[in-house]
């Protein structure tokens, strides 16, 4: 049984992990159910979806307890599923985060395209003091954070708080514990107001200039002013 429940309502999509006893770890059919709610989403068109955590946690991230016997390939297989669900989600993913952002949970936090973390919220990398490597959540973090992060984090399996994730660009705003649930309602306010075809080709543009070199940054930039200068001049 998954421990997770999924809301739609007009443009909005509301996934929330129900685990709070245990710090709400993720399981294999929780990995699951999440995909599916993501794709969900996009399949009707949602401009946010919001993800959040029962309770005092965002995540612990994934279950080692059931990880411990249950087959590498399996877990491999549930965590791909659901960063591409994410990336593939046109619309605006905002995670929000309170208390332990740990693991997958960190790696939700970092990857989803707006985080908004209480200020007592906290963020580890566990997985290599616990003896795995976390082949899967360096390839995810490589592509949003820069490298000395990510093996600062990874190595040292250390905790960090809201404030350094900020600063390192894990999390997008830092608000006292008691107005998390409102600035994250604000944020999805402003967003849904936006005109959804230009939201979902912004974002789209966004990633793929994310993907560039520096050269390549400024190339495209290069053209699109000078797509610009033509226009006026017409």
């Amino acid at each position: 049984m998954p421990y997770l429940s999924a809301d739609f309502d007009d443009d909005v999509a509301r996934v929330v992990f129900e685990r709070p006893q245990h710090r709400n770890a993720l399981d294999l059919d929780t990995l699951d159910a999440f995909t599916e709610a993501l794709l969900e989403a996009e399949r009707r068109g949602c401009r946010a979806v919001r993800i959040s955590g029962a309770g005092d946690d965002l995540s612990a991230g994934r279950d080692h307890r059931e990880r411990a016997h249950a087959d590498p390939a399996r877990w491999h297989s549930a965590s791909r599923s659901v960063a591409g669900a994410l990336q593939g989600f046109g619309g605006l993913s905002i995670v929000a985060a309170r208390g332990m952002a740990y693991g997958f949970g960190c790696v939700l936090a970092a990857t989803a395209d707006l985080c908004i973390a209480s200020e007592s919220a906290r963020f580890a990398l566990d997985e290599v003091p616990r003896g795995y490597t976390p082949k899967f959540v360096m390839g995810q973090l490589m592509v949003r954070l820069p490298e000395r992060v990510v093996i600062d984090l990874v190595c040292t399996g250390r905790t960090i708080g809201a404030q350094e994730a900020m600063r390192l660009g894990i999390v997008s705003q830092v608000v006292d514990d008691l107005c998390l649930e409102a600035a994250v309602d604000r944020l999805t306010a402003r967003i849904t107001s936006n005109d959804p075809r230009a939201l979902r080709d912004s974002k789209r543009h966004v990633r793929g200039l994310a993907t560039l070199t520096e050269i390549g940054r400024r190339e495209a930039a290069a053209i699109y002013t000078g797509a610009n200068v033509i226009i006026q001049e017409a």
